[in-house]
């Protein structure tokens, strides 16, 4: 049985998360047309370090410092709460903003979590 929004880990891999294929309308309304706008779907989670990820995103034991590294290869941006939870310091947006720039993300984007 699936909860809404949650699956137990064992369950996981038994889901078949293929989308159907495009209906009739749905291909005639979004078919080849000439100047179409593609648009670019950003695609994240709120954390990538979580230890229930371990063998569903990332290898089974994977290190704490590598989770980064394999999060940016899967997702294109993040939600980050640091700057909910505490005052942003520039010496943190520094090394966040490194930490992705690093590796070649240069469309990565981060949507902070801020107070309102």
């Amino acid at each position: 049985m699936m909860d809404f929004g949650f699956v137990d880990a064992a369950d996981i891999h038994g889901i078949d998360f293929t989308l159907p294929e495009d209906g009739f309308q749905t291909r005639q309304l979004l078919g080849n047309k000439a100047g179409a706008i593609v648009p670019v779907i950003h695609v994240g989670c709120s954390s990538w370090g979580r230890d229930s990820w371990s063998n569903l995103i990332y290898p089974r034991n994977t290190q704490p410092k590598d989770k980064a590294s394999l999060y940016i290869e899967k997702f294109n941006s993040i939600e980050f709460s640091g700057f909910y939870l505490n005052t942003p310091r520039q010496d943190m947006n520094r090394r966040l903003m490194e930490t992705f720039e690093n590796r070649g993300c240069g469309d990565f984007i981060i949507y902070p979590k801020i107070p309102c």
